[in-house]
């Protein structure tokens, strides 16, 4: 419940990495143990990315049927699972803006792919013309991803700095709509990014509670 609290609060009062590092007590002397391979073993068995890909799937399954409303339906669900990895996003590599770029933030000439490039065209143009390519890469790009995760070089600093940069982001950015602006889902998301972050610290709950039990 404290743990839950302080994410919470969190969202609300973007806590920079310094405050958080004295908040809860990790000082140098704890930083070899946030780099235990044990904490990453455990993030990653919670299958997140497994889950990830029959779900999209499913969502290009229907993209591919033309149902429209189906693929509506689905997509905000799906892309949860991917939500809850973005604390360990950063070791996704080019993977990361394949999936999952907006449209604001691509680089001149970048080719846009993923789910916000297909997101546009079932709201805005209110079809499935056109999105084939896009579902089939979008499937295939998840699956790298799933063949990458047992081996990416993700650590217990990465994993705590990416839950506590994510809160602020849902704080200050995302709480504005800037995820998910043509489907207006973005609730699904901020959703999905609190659950991921509340993993990682019940990860380290325990070594939060030996250093300050209360």
């Amino acid at each position: 419940q404290a743990i839950s609290g302080f994410i919470m609060y969190s969202t609300v009062h973007p806590i920079p990495w310094r405050e958080f590092d004295h908040s809860i007590n990790v000082y140098q002397d704890d930083l070899a143990f946030l780099r235990g391979h044990h904490f990453v073993t455990v993030y990653r068995s919670g299958n997140i990315i497994d889950l990830l890909l029959p779900d999209t799937e499913k969502f290009v399954a229907a993209l591919n049927a033309g149902n429209v409303a189906e693929a509506k339906r689905i997509y905000p669900l799906a892309r949860m699972y991917f939500e809850r990895s973005e604390p360990i996003a950063e070791s996704f590599g080019d993977l990361d803006p394949r999936i999952d770029n907006r449209e604001a933030d691509l680089e001149k000439d970048e080719t846009w792919t993923g789910f916000h490039r297909i997101e546009k065209i079932l709201w805005t143009q209110n079809t499935t013309k056109g999105t084939e390519q896009l579902g089939k890469q979008l499937v295939n790009d998840i699956k790298e991803l799933r063949a990458k995760i047992p081996t990416a070089d993700v650590s217990g600093e990465l994993m705590v700095q990416g839950a506590v940069d994510l809160l602020n982001e849902v704080s200050t950015s995302k709480i504005t709509g800037e995820e998910e602006i043509f489907s207006r889902t973005d609730l699904y998301d901020f959703k999905a990014n609190i659950e991921g972050a509340e993993k990682i610290f019940d990860i380290f709950k325990p070594k939060l509670q030996q250093k300050n039990p209360a």
